[in-house]
């Protein structure tokens, strides 16, 4: 289970950094790393992820912040 719990989260955190890149935010790989770690949290961890994403994405322009909030709700989801 631990090491299924472990491979989700690499496979989420990459992917999440490779969307984050697409879309063209700062610090892709760093977000990347961070939903992927608070993955590992039940419930709370994917928006625990998503708050540092988000808030990164807000000071750059809304279109961003959208982007990165769908990005974000269609990997978690």
């Amino acid at each position: 289970y631990i090491r299924g719990q472990l491979f989700v989260c690499l496979v989420l955190g990459g992917v999440s950094a490779l969307s984050f890149w697409f879309i063209g935010m700062k610090y892709p790989l760093l977000l990347g790393i961070i939903i992927g770690v608070t993955d590992i949290i039940p419930y709370f961890g994917p928006i625990l992820g998503a708050i540092p994403t988000l808030m990164i994405a807000a000071t750059v322009s809304t279109s961003l912040l959208i982007k990165a909030g769908i990005t974000i709700a269609i990997l978690q989801f």
